[in-house]
């Protein structure tokens, strides 16, 4: 699995918190009641947040991206299908852009 450079963030903001051994629950922070996490200070947990903000911005991008491609490679397979049909039939051809 690669890791993102937010998660890499994330990780490194952790581990100078808290320590590289602190408790962690599916490789998560613990941030219930009564963990480190939730006796950090406003600034310190603002800086967390942004992270976390970092983080679902990256993983938004990166869906985006996958959708795109998909999408391109879609499109490329219906224009050479289209493509295709139209050298075989008797229509004529379609010309996108020249006068009305």
């Amino acid at each position: 699995m690669i890791v993102s450079p937010a998660r890499q963030r994330l990780r490194a903001l952790e581990d100078a918190t808290f320590g590289a051994d602190a408790t962690r629950i599916s490789g998560n922070i613990e941030k219930g009641s009564g963990s480190h996490f939730a006796r950090l200070d406003d600034a310190a947990r603002r800086k967390f947040i942004a992270v976390d903000r970092l983080i679902a911005a990256e993983d938004a991008v990166a869906t985006t991206q996958k959708t795109l491609e998909l999408a391109m490679s879609n499109h490329k397979a219906a224009l050479a299908k289209y493509a295709a049909m139209e050298s075989q039939t008797d229509l004529p051809a379609v010309v996108i852009g020249e006068g009305a």
